[in-house]
């Protein structure tokens, strides 16, 4: 059999959580059925997290060219968890991964970026007192519309810095590649590309649930922290509130226990996916017991399947 030969070679660098890392494998596997070479490195945490089975061994012949590698955050043992704060697991992470970086993919939707590319060019002003904020393709935004980097600032100011320092490129790269579809953020996209070449490339999930246009692809990525899907199963569908906060948010024990009992409370059945080693510890005591036959506490089922 004749050996194929690749086109280019892409290399993907994620922030190390699942909701960056699993669009990116998917981006990936497009671009090797197009005959190019993709490199996804991921951290050696990441790597060694017993989950990680879920890293795709079964590719097909088009996806032959998307590669794991692995680099170190200086965080292998606890990933980012292990760092005194955010600010010192940033700081070693652009350090380790600065040579390397070549792609950045972002999480967030595009209005959410569209918000930042403003605030990161000195066009919105933070703290925003507004009682409304007006930006091209956007409806009228109240603070509370805003995430909570934009109207406390002190709250998470590592995360925002680097959030916004990933605009610093916007304007002069050849392309923008953002995690969206156009008919999803159709005003968004048409105000960004006058300001930036904004390729929308989503939905980013796998080629069997929308055009199976890559044989085989139904595996989305890993998954760090467990699977459960098979509850979800026996729900009707649209029964059932699914909650999640994603990888980074960090509760305090009363917010959790208000947030616990207020779900509770409601009446209706509950998905609620947290990261089992730091957040089900600050669940009230029997929460879990009390609620069984109306929700279900997970560990990671993956957002798309909802």
């Amino acid at each position: 059999m004749e050996k194929k030969q690749c086109k280019g070679h892409v290399l993907c660098l994620p922030y190390p959580t699942q909701g960056h890392i699993n669009p990116q494998t998917q981006f990936g596997k497009r671009l090797a059925s197009k005959g190019l070479k993709v490199t996804i490195a991921i951290t050696t945490f990441v790597t060694n997290s017993d989950s990680t089975s879920t890293i795709p061994e079964e590719l097909t012949p088009s996806e032959s060219f998307v590669h794991f590698d692995t680099i170190s955050d200086s965080f292998d043992h606890g990933g980012w968890s292990q760092a005194s704060g955010s600010d010192v697991y940033l700081a070693c992470f652009q350090a380790a991964g600065s040579e390397t970086f070549h792609l950045n993919l972002s999480r967030s939707t595009l209005a959410v970026n569209w918000i930042y590319y403003y605030l990161h060019h000195g066009l919105l002003k933070m703290p925003i007192t507004s009682s409304s904020v007006e930006l091209p393709g956007l409806p009228p935004l109240k603070a509370v519309d805003l995430r909570s980097f934009v109207t406390s600032p002190e709250s998470y100011p590592a995360y925002l810095d680097m959030v916004l320092k990933q605009h610093v490129h916007v304007d002069t790269g050849v392309f923008v590649i953002v995690n969206t579809f156009y008919e999803l953020e159709a005003e968004v996209i048409d105000a960004m590309r006058k300001q930036s070449p904004a390729i929308p490339i989503g939905p980013t999930i796998p080629s069997l649930y929308m055009d199976n246009r890559i044989k085989d692809n139904k595996v989305y990525g890993l998954n760090l922290f467990g699977p459960s899907i098979t509850w979800l199963n026996f729900k009707p569908p649209g029964s059932v509130v699914y909650i999640s906060f994603g990888s980074l948010a960090d509760l305090e024990f009363r917010q959790m226990e208000e947030l616990a009992w207020g779900i509770g409370a409601a009446g209706f059945h509950f998905l609620w996916s947290i990261r089992c080693s730091e957040e089900e510890s600050k669940l009230p005591r029997d929460f879990i017991d009390q609620t069984s036959n109306k929700g279900l506490v997970s560990n990671g089922l993956p957002r798309w399947k909802c």
